[in-house]
């Protein structure tokens, strides 16, 4: 687990989780990225593949993106706050 973080505040949380956390099927573990997100993109955000609502963080503020591929780098500064 690697923490990323400002002077005081969470921004992100890398994690490799089982795949029964994120409510999908499968064995091997999944390498993910918990990032603190707009409130207002993380709906739309959810009907996208490789997003998922945050898991073990606040769901309003956080979510939670697959590092598999299925989520483009520029997916990804979206969600940067």
């Amino acid at each position: 687990m690697r923490v990323f973080r400002g002077t005081q505040k969470w921004f992100g949380l890398l994690m490799s989780v089982s795949p029964q956390s994120l409510r999908i099927s499968g064995d091997a573990r999944i390498d993910i990225l918990n990032v603190k997100c707009d409130p207002l993109l993380i709906g739309s955000l959810r009907l996208k593949p490789g997003f998922f609502p945050a898991y073990h963080m606040n769901k309003r503020h956080w979510i939670t993106i697959r590092l598999d591929g299925s989520v483009s780098f520029g997916e990804l500064e979206i969600c940067y706050v």
